[in-house]
Formats: C-alpha cells, structure tokens, sequence
C-alpha cells in the first residue's frame, strides 16, 4: 500500500514539473523581450543637414543580435598609464604631472587632457615626416606594430583584432587624414577588441583599444590607448532592424556623427551644416559601449563623403543602433 502511494504521488511530481516546464517555454515565448536601453554614445558632433545617398554593397544582418552588459568597471587612465608605464620601464617624471620618461629620456608616455595615455618617442622623431620619399614597407610596418603590443604583456592578442596597415597623411600639425590626394607618410594599426566576431568599441572616446603609428619603413612612431571595460555578460538576443528600417532611422536623425575628416587638408575646417549630400560607400556591424549605461549594443558603422556647396570633400562616419532602442 504504501509503495503504490509512493507511486502515485511520484506520477504527481512528474505531472506537475512537466506542466510547469511547459508554461515557462509558452510564457517565454509569448511575453515580448523588452527592447534594450537607449543607446548612449558621446560626441561633439551636431547632427548632419544634408541629403543622404546609400551606395554600399549588400550587407548581410543577422535575424538577431545579442545586447552584453559590462561586468567590470573602466580602466581609470592613471591605472592604465602606470602600467604601460611599467611594462616599457619608464619612470614618473619628477616636474610634469601624469608624465613617465626612460632613463636616457627618448621614451615618453603621458596622460593628455581628453584622458587617452599617449606613447612617444619625440627625439627619434624630428624631421621623419618631412624627410622626403621613403621606400614603403607594410609587412614590417605590420611586424613593428604587432611586436610593440606584444612585449607590453598587457593585451591578448588571440582575444584583440590588429588592423592591416592604413596610409595616412600626418601634417606637421600633427593632424591625421587619409591618404588620397595626399601622398601618405605613415602607417595607422587599429588593435580592438572582437564580441561576437564583430569589433568591439568600448570606451568613451569612441575609439579602439589602441592606436599605433610607424612610418612606412616600420619604424615605430606613436601609440595612443584608452582606458575600457573587458568584461561582459550576455542580457539577450534581440530581433534586428532590416537595411531598409536603418536607412530610414538615420535620414529621422537617429544617428551620431563619430568623425568628420577632410579629403583635401587644405580645405577648410569642418563645417557639417553647410554640406549638401552625403555618399554612405561603406557599412559594417560593430559593437560599441559606454560607461553611461554599461550596455554593449550592435551598431551600423557607415562611412563615406560628404560635398558642400564649394565642392569641397569631407569624410563622414556615423553609427546607428541594428536593434530597437528606448531612445
């Protein structure tokens, strides 16, 4: 008797456990996932007045994508610095603040006012950018660059994607531009995280885990870092927005302009509001952060060139959310 009741109220437990099972799949499925948080990027860059055009090759999104919360707070830019500080054996210079310098004083790293530390060798410099035409060399420009990374013993490589090497013009003023009309005087390596095996932007500054520069012979020339979050937890998959949907969503503004560079570097400065149309030419998927929220959301990169009135050349990028937000 008392098996046979043992076996009953066994066949209850099971019934009961299998009818909750199935009403947590039926509520999962039929309760909407909420859309995730607004997306928050900083810039300094109004909105653009003038008529888009999009002429980049078919992109293939993903039916869904997944949102990720930062798990670990950002670098400060003192924590990062004193341990870049560490690894290239420089030491805090006694009469400059946020300053480190190498025994023979050819090395220097610093934290600059926008809070990116920045590594550079200023005495080995002089006179290279303008030292006339240089046989250019991206194999060991690529070489320098990986190798500087990895004697810092601070980035995993396996985990971070090092960019093939991008000519740039640097202007004695220290300004950057790509190398079109200009002939190019130096090699730019983007090193960045990768989630998902799309890039991963994870700071404020709205720009990779590191900058590196070397002159087209592979010298090196400058490296910049930024302080970042690298630690995060899935929050859920969310439905994706069509390229037709995201077209839309950037001519109703819902957008943010990440740079404006000029194509000729003796036009005149940026000036969004006088541009007349813009040809978006490229588009990729990227994931970017903030410290403001701490989500990770996946984001359409678009680049292109702008024209104003003059037909002066300005390039333009902008990012837009591939998920539905709260904005």
């Amino acid at each position: 008797m008392l098996k046979l009741l043992s076996s009953h109220w066994l066949k209850i437990l099971i019934i009961l456990a299998i009818v909750g099972l199935i009403v947590s799949v039926v509520l999962r499925i039929f309760t909407p996932t909420p859309p995730p948080p607004a997306a928050v990027i900083k810039t300094d860059l109004p909105p653009i007045a003038a008529a888009f055009k999009f002429d980049y090759l078919h992109l293939d999104i993903p039916d869904q994508l997944d949102v990720f919360m930062n798990t670990t707070p950002q670098s400060s830019p003192l924590a990062l610095a004193q341990t870049l500080a560490d690894q290239l054996n420089l030491t805090a210079s006694p009469d400059l603040a946020s300053y480190w310098l190498s025994a023979d004083g050819e090395q220097v790293l610093r934290i600059r006012s926008d809070q990116i530390i920045s590594y550079s060798r200023p005495s080995r410099s002089a006179g290279r950018l303008t030292a006339g035409p240089v046989t250019a060399n991206p194999d060991q420009a690529t070489f320098t660059a990986r190798q500087f990374l990895t004697s810092l013993d601070i980035y995993n490589l396996t985990d971070l994607q090092l960019s093939p090497p991008q000519p740039k013009f640097l202007d004695e003023q220290a300004t950057l531009e790509p190398s079109t009309e200009t002939p190019a005087n130096i090699y730019e390596f983007t090193l960045q995280q990768n989630i998902n095996n799309l890039p991963l932007i994870t700071n404020d500054h709205i720009m990779p885990n590191a900058l590196i520069w070397t002159y087209l012979d592979g010298e090196l020339y400058r490296a910049d870092f930024y302080p970042q979050a690298t630690n995060w937890r899935k929050v859920n998959a969310y439905q994706t927005l069509s390229l037709a949907e995201i077209e839309q969503q950037i001519r109703n503004n819902q957008y943010t302009v990440i740079n404006v560079g000029r194509t000729n570097p003796f036009t005149d400065d940026r000036q969004l509001n006088q541009l007349s149309t813009i040809t978006f030419t490229v588009a990729q998927l990227e994931y970017r952060s903030n410290s403001t929220n701490g989500y990770v959301l996946p984001y359409l990169h678009f680049s292109g060139t702008g024209t104003d009135q003059n037909n002066n050349k300005f390039n333009i990028d902008i990012i837009t959310p591939v998920v539905a937000t709260n904005n």
